[in-house]
């Protein structure tokens, strides 16, 4: 990003300063996302999309119900009005968390080539993000040889013993470093790189985690979260409003796994049970998750079996203490 900062001459109390800008943006896939809020009295509130002409435009509110668009031919105007500045309640969820979201999906006629990826439904975005990690989680020469260094004793690791070795591997030897160059928002670095640097943000972390996990013969699945905000993530239209990433492991079905791991474990369906690790999270235990991620909708990144699964639910056991 790139700022540029303009100083304004004879502020001072009283004063109304007024600014307008432009921004121009070419994105990597073609959504759209527009927050209604901006904590703060707002007498009008617009978003106007002008699509060319035979464009599918499908759009969803989130949170709650917003005014259809006006359209005049190409042009969709969503507004609101007279947005009154949210009363803070103590211990209450953050206004910004309640506010109406609208999310925007384009699509052009069938076709027609455009730069940016198009996602017609969510197997797309799971499409789109394999052929940005793939490969990425290859097992090395010096992946191998971190895995054998630290893979517990014995002939056969029990599975929960493997999963928790190789998590807390990652977790506590590698620092959060969230570098976000271009597509590197997106795409998760190499895991031999991030073995080498010992350092990554959530993918490179978590993408390192499975290659550990494929080291002793375990695969798994990425799985797109948004950590920080509620109620992101619609059925239909697919807008990947995600800013975290976890890992899935299957769990065979006579898997036997600790009490202590049960409130992370997720039904995938078709994918059978997932047991959910988050690398990145220092403070919660491999195989809990924390209470930022309960309930969330989730894409698991699985090929032909992709698809939204909701996380588990926060259980009382999460929160117990043993001495």
């Amino acid at each position: 990003n790139k700022a540029r900062v303009l100083p304004v001459q004879g502020v001072k109390k009283g004063s109304l300063v007024f600014y307008e800008f432009e921004a121009t943006e070419k994105p990597y896939y073609l959504t759209l996302t527009h927050l209604f809020f901006e904590n703060a009295p707002v007498m009008t509130d617009r978003l106007v999309l002008s699509a060319p002409a035979g464009w599918t435009v499908r759009w969803a509110w989130l949170r709650r119900k917003g005014p259809d668009p006006a359209v005049s031919g190409d042009v969709r105007t969503w507004e609101m009005r007279d947005l009154a500045t949210p009363e803070p309640e103590p211990m209450g969820p953050d206004a910004v968390d309640e506010a109406p979201m609208l999310v925007v999906n384009l699509l052009p006629p069938p076709g027609t080539s455009v730069a940016p990826v198009t996602f017609p439904d969510w197997p797309a975005v799971a499409r789109w993000f394999e052929e940005l990690s793939r490969g990425r989680d290859e097992v090395t020469p010096s992946i191998q040889a971190a895995w054998k260094q630290a893979r517990p004793p014995g002939a056969q690791t029990a599975l929960a013993d493997g999963i928790r070795t190789a998590g807390l591997l990652v977790r506590d030897r590698v620092r959060y470093v969230d570098v976000e160059l271009g597509i590197g928002g997106y795409q998760p670095r190499p895991a031999s790189e991030t073995l080498a640097s010992l350092y990554g943000d959530c993918k490179d972390k978590g993408t390192l985690f499975r290659s550990l996990l494929l080291a002793e013969g375990l695969s798994s699945y990425p799985i797109l979260v948004n950590l920080t905000q509620p109620d992101t993530v619609p059925e239909t239209p697919p807008v990947p409003y995600f800013n975290h990433f976890v890992v899935g492991v299957p769990l065979p079905a006579d898997a036997k796994l600790p009490e202590s791991m049960g409130s992370a474990v997720a039904v995938g369906d078709d994918l059978g049970k997932l047991l959910i690790v988050d690398t990145t999270d220092s403070v919660t235990s491999i195989g809990s998750i924390s209470s930022a991620l309960t309930g969330k909708r989730a894409l698991v990144v699985a090929g032909a079996h992709s698809r939204l699964i909701t996380l588990p639910e926060g259980l009382p056991t999460m929160h117990r203490l043993e001495r």
